[in-house]
């Protein structure tokens, strides 16, 4: 195993520890931080149906971890149960969930700048919404154009970028101007790991955005998330 390879999974372990109950130093705080955001999930849905479908990506990563009845627990210490279904791949939530109290949801805040991380909307002045190719999620790359928004957005002699996800992750790409067969920009470095983490592929939807300074050093993603409910895993 590659040092880096070692580092990633050691790195994951840590954040699939439990929260430290009273972090002291700024760094059990920000680690504490990191935990959460590991383990925050969105999941849309309609609280008067008798059962939600828990997103995959949290099936994947925690399925195995959530016992026959899981008890669900507010901002409040409010405590509901509720029974969890494992179909094929899927968890679900089902008897129990139709029967959510109304003080569950009453005080919900609409807004996602409310809820968790979300971009300035000023990131986005200037935009791009991408449709992902084969090309961007299996070669490493992500492949902007030029006309319209790189030449926006970036110098030619940049070669490095920052890219902040709408977790508010920070990753570190690089930057490459081609100008043949036509003039656009390869996006590197760990838009890779990048895409493996947030499990893009072929056929999902991005948007790019930057404030319009032709020497942007980090470019701001977003993909298009509805949100009514979260759920992190203890």
């Amino acid at each position: 195993m590659s040092n880096t390879e070692l580092e990633s999974t050691i790195a994951l372990q840590s954040l699939r520890a439990p929260l430290d109950p009273f972090p002291l130093t700024n760094e059990e705080k920000f680690i504490n931080n990191m935990r959460v955001r590991f383990r925050t999930y969105y999941v849309e849905c309609n609280v008067n149906y008798g059962a939600v479908k828990l997103l995959r990506m949290f099936a994947e990563d925690f399925g195995e971890e959530v016992c026959r009845i899981a008890t669900l627990v507010d901002a409040k210490d409010n405590h509901l149960e509720v029974l969890v279904n494992k179909i094929d791949e899927d968890v679900y939530f089902t008897r129990g969930w139709l029967h959510v109290p109304p003080h569950f949801v009453e005080d919900l805040s609409e807004d996602l700048h409310d809820l968790s991380y979300a971009h300035d909307e000023r990131f986005f002045d200037v935009s791009f919404e991408k449709l992902l190719t084969y090309f961007d999620v299996s070669n490493g790359y992500l492949m902007l154009p030029y006309d319209g928004f790189g030449e926006y957005a970036f110098h030619d002699a940049t070669t490095s970028i920052k890219l902040v996800d709408d977790y508010g992750n920070v990753w570190f790409c690089s930057l490459i101007c081609v100008t043949f067969p036509c003039k656009h920009f390869k996006v590197g470095g760990q838009w890779s790991r990048l895409v493996a983490a947030r499990r893009l592929s072929v056929g999902s939807v991005i948007t790019i955005g930057v404030q319009p300074d032709a020497n942007n050093e980090t470019l701001y993603l977003s993909s298009i998330l509805s949100v009514l409910i979260c759920i992190w895993s203890i």
